[in-house]
């Protein structure tokens, strides 16, 4: 379109509404005035709608700065009500004004711009109006002067010196009479910004108002605010005989050292037992945590060699004399060697982790050779439920622990009853296993005791753990460290404001970790015979690799075979987050599951609670009451078991008749995908699942 090219060669990079008043097709109904984004992360386009003409940005470089950067550009789109509005209204819109502005930090770069239908003249009004205005004052631009005083904004237009033809923004029917009533308004504090302001009265945009262009030279300056945590533990370091040796010297002796004060004061029960040896394990190895060296930030690049800070060495000393150009071709020469063999070294590492199946390794050194963290696609704003934006960090913490309120809330009954309280004592030879099953490297809940430290304990800590195992399997007793976890909150798309586009992780005590896995071990056969076939995810010997196999070996025999087949590929929103407990209750019982295994994943799932983590803070703990955790050890089993409520009354349904076995869907986890020969059974499966998701409020 001629309007895209006419921005493209004006350089405008955002663009706001306009009215276009001239452009032929239905008259604007009389409505409230209003206030409107400026600004889209959308390319640009041009959109006719009646008499408006709806521009985007031409691209999103300035929204990428909003949030990089301090301060803010904080852009307004405006249309202000014409002579037709009375003088209540025109009141009333301003006050509009007035309360999107409210939610500009005073440190932000605000934009109004649009079209104000005022006249402020050519007389100035240091420092809102300046001496380059066009035309004579009305009623209408004292009152947009007066709105400027109040929010210390100038009126950009009117400080550069155009020709009459530059400054006017609108044109009468016929070309009667000529006006200046659309304006670009910033903050005083950022006058300095505005290079030049003038309009294009030869844009084809078909309207009868010209575009008023600002160039702005912002210089933007990108925080990064000093942390206030300590350095972090090296984990690795615990693989050192030596460290790990003093590790468990200092824990085991504390340990005995609290156990005596313990063992003199005569608990009142087997619960009060269980809090005091867990207190005692957790503080013994938090005080030993001090031993453990931290992650030092090394200043040099990682391919530098001794050899070549010699060499440094010796040309600092060297300059000014004839060897210095020598050696700085040396050290150049020298360096690119060092470089390129440091790379050849980290990609053969690469190489060998990825035939090894030590994904983790892969993925660290290709950080390593990148040399660049996982970028933040937040914002650090999130907006509030009337989709206003907050910025203190306070209003953040509040608005999260309502979002995770009303995310996992539920009119849960009380706990349900165990039909049995059975299950066989936990053996050392199980703590052991599960031990070695936990993968190194994971986030440690709010304790900050992590897996390498319960395994660096080895014997004593084997001992401590199966007996303290023991004491919460046989009483159900969870000690509250245990119960409680910490939600972190990763965008699911960049700039992400609503809570809703974040994904969130649960991060859980290492040593519940421990003890569920304990439990999975036990159980975990059990819930694999109860799932079908049909599922690829989080079983043994299958992925999506599997799943993906299946679903194209299918589809090629039916093109062989010159058969259409259908398939509906489903998406369940929050399938996690939606289980309700006490059907997953009775799931375990509908399949033989020991009472005592139940009880704990009962307790744990009646009695958990959790914070949010939101930059360097946490929020209060707020309780959960439905969802199975993701990041928790259990849940992918868990959840397994729970959809099979929804697809094992669907199996009589015809789908794929493959070796005469009836096949209707295929999953990985709540990715779901159903198949037919024909429409009609396809939409006879969708709706036999969608009635079945629905008796479990899962959609």
């Amino acid at each position: 379109m001629t309007t895209l090219s006419d921005l493209s060669r004006y350089g405008a990079r955002s663009v706001v509404t306009a009215k276009a008043g001239a452009v032929p097709g239905p008259q604007p109904r009389k409505g409230p005035p209003s206030t409107t984004g400026g600004s889209s992360d959308r390319p640009c386009e041009a959109r006719r709608s009646g008499s408006k003409a709806t521009f985007k940005t031409k691209d999103n470089a300035l929204n990428i700065m909003h949030w990089n950067a301090e301060g803010v550009n904080s852009k307004r789109a405006i249309y202000a009500p014409t002579t037709d509005y009375s003088d209540a209204e025109v009141e009333q819109f301003y006050e509009q004004i007035r309360q999107v502005t409210k939610q500009v930090k005073s440190t932000d770069i605000l934009i109004i711009m649009g079209d104000l239908n005022a006249k402020v003249g050519n007389t100035p009004y240091p420092p809102t109006v300046g001496r380059f205005g066009l035309g004579k004052q009305n009623e209408r631009g004292e009152r947009l002067i007066q709105f400027c005083e109040e929010h210390q904004l100038i009126i950009a237009n009117t400080h550069f010196k155009q020709t009459a033809r530059k400054l006017y923004t609108w044109k009468s029917p016929g070309d009667v009479s000529r006006n200046q009533i659309d304006y670009i308004m910033i903050s005083n504090r950022f006058k300095n910004n505005v290079k030049s302001v003038k309009t294009y009265p030869g844009a084809d945009i078909h309207s009868d108002h010209n575009p008023v262009v600002a160039k702005l030279q912002i210089k933007l300056k990108v925080c990064n605010k000093p942390t206030k945590h300590s350095a972090k533990i090296d984990i690795s370091a615990l693989k050192m005989s030596t460290i790990q040796e003093q590790y468990l010297v200092t824990v085991k002796n504390k340990f005995e050292s609290l156990m005596n004060i313990t063992d003199s004061q005569e608990a009142v029960d087997k619960r009060e037992v269980i809090e005091n040896r867990w207190e005692a394990l957790k503080t013994s190895m938090q005080e030993a945590n001090e031993q453990i060296p931290r992650v030092e930030k090394n200043a040099k690049q990682k391919w530098m060699t001794e050899e070549i800070l010699q060499l440094m060495k010796k040309r600092k000393q060297r300059k000014g004399t004839p060897e210095y150009a020598a050696l700085n071709l040396l050290i150049r020469s020298e360096c690119r060697k060092a470089k390129e063999k440091w790379l050849q070294d980290q990609c053969s590492k690469v190489e060998s982790s990825s035939l090894h199946g030590r994904s983790k390794t892969m993925y660290d050194t290709l950080k390593e050779i990148r040399g660049t963290t996982r970028q933040n696609n937040s914002t650090g704003c999130i907006k509030d439920k009337e989709g206003n934006m907050l910025f203190e960090q306070d209003k953040i913490k509040a608005r999260w622990v309502e979002y995770v309120g009303d995310l996992f809330d539920d009119a849960r009954p009380e706990k349900p009853t165990m039909p049995n309280e059975e299950g066989p004592p936990i053996m050392r030879e199980e703590v052991e296993y599960a031990l070695r099953g936990i993968k190194d490297g994971k986030a440690s809940g709010l304790d900050n005791i992590t897996i390498e430290m319960l395994k660096a304990l080895k014997e004593f800590g084997v001992d401590e753990l199966t007996k303290l195992c023991n004491d919460i399997y046989d009483t159900g007793h969870l000690p509250n460290d245990m119960k409680e976890s910490v939600f972190i909150t990763l965008p699911k798309t960049p700039s992400a404001t609503e809570c809703g586009n974040f994904r969130t992780i649960s991060l859980m005590s290492h040593t519940m970790k421990l003890l569920l896995k304990i439990i999975l071990n036990r159980i975990g056969p059990k819930i694999n015979k109860e799932v079908g076939h049909e599922q690829f995810g989080f079983r043994p010997n299958s992925g999506t690799r599997e799943g993906i196999m299946c679903m194209k070996m299918v589809c090629e025999k039916y093109l062989e075979k010159h058969k259409d087949i259908y398939v509906c590929f489903i998406d369940y929103a929050k399938a996690f987050d939606r289980v309700h407990h006490t059907k997953l209750i009775e799931c375990l019982k509908g399949i033989g599951i020991d009472g005592k295994d139940i009880r704990i994943i009962r307790n744990l799932y009646w009695e958990q609670t959790s914070c949010i983590r939101i930059g360097e803070e946490v929020t209060d703990q707020t309780s959960i009451q439905r969802g199975v955790r993701q990041g928790c050890v259990m849940s992918p089993s868990l959840f397994n078991l729970y959809t099979e409520i929804i697809f094992r009354n669907i199996n009589e349904l015809p789908g794929m008749n493959i070796s005469g076995q009836n096949i209707n869907n295929i999953r990985y986890a709540d990715d779901t995908a159903l198949v037919a020969e024909t429409p009609e059974q396809l939409q006879a499966l969708l709706d036999k699942v969608n009635e079945e998701s629905e008796n479990v409020d899962s959609r």
